[in-house]
């Protein structure tokens, strides 16, 4: 049976697979930021590994405008990781995250192939600014003055979080990876100001 620090070590497992691969090409021209993509990608790869299957651009059911990142389904648990990824610069990703987190929570799988019950969610996001990645996780001196930090901080506090430092592009800036895994059953709903 998976429990939230299963699905954090195999969100760890593919900061490290993007870390290898980053480190043999890296995909953003100039001094730009990876694409959001990439870390759905090793994501999914990751989630394969463990067991799961994986689509990507999920609907739920009888909604067509709505998707999520990626879905990982473990047919012998019956259960669904549901997962949306972000790029991380300014307070205003925040909200966007507290949005994700929201859609998560409502997301009810098409039940067409099976009865897989949501159990976890994924929020994962990259980043190339330092103070944001110092701030992930500790919560305190938030990178601007900006509420919508405090925000994201008040809604994922209770879940596990984690971050590491993938990379450095041509520039020599380092692009970190931060993201949060919750159980969908026991955390409380996202204030979005």
């Amino acid at each position: 049976m998976f429990q939230v620090d299963d699905i954090s070590r195999v969100v760890e497992q593919a900061g490290r697979d993007l870390s290898r691969a980053l480190d043999t090409y890296w995909p953003a021209a100039k001094k730009n930021n990876i694409s959001e993509r990439n870390v759905s990608l090793y994501l999914n790869v990751a989630f394969r590994r463990a067991g799961f299957v994986c689509l990507c651009e999920a609907n739920p059911e009888e909604k067509t405008r709505i998707r999520l990142d990626l879905i990982a389904v473990h047919e012998q648990e019956r259960i669904a990781v549901c997962v949306e990824c972000k790029r991380l610069f300014r307070a205003s990703g925040c909200r966007e995250m507290l949005k994700d987190m929201e859609r998560i929570r409502g997301f009810s799988p098409i039940r067409r192939r099976g009865d897989y019950k949501p159990k976890f969610g994924v929020l994962a996001a990259v980043t190339m600014k330092d103070r944001i990645y110092r701030w992930w996780g500790q919560w305190q001196r938030a990178p601007s003055s900006n509420d919508q930090w405090q925000q994201l901080c008040d809604a994922v506090s209770s879940a596990r979080t984690g971050k590491l430092a993938l990379s450095q592009n041509n520039n020599g800036i380092y692009i970190y990876l931060l993201y949060v895994v919750f159980n969908l059953d026991g955390l409380p709903n996202a204030k979005i100001a």
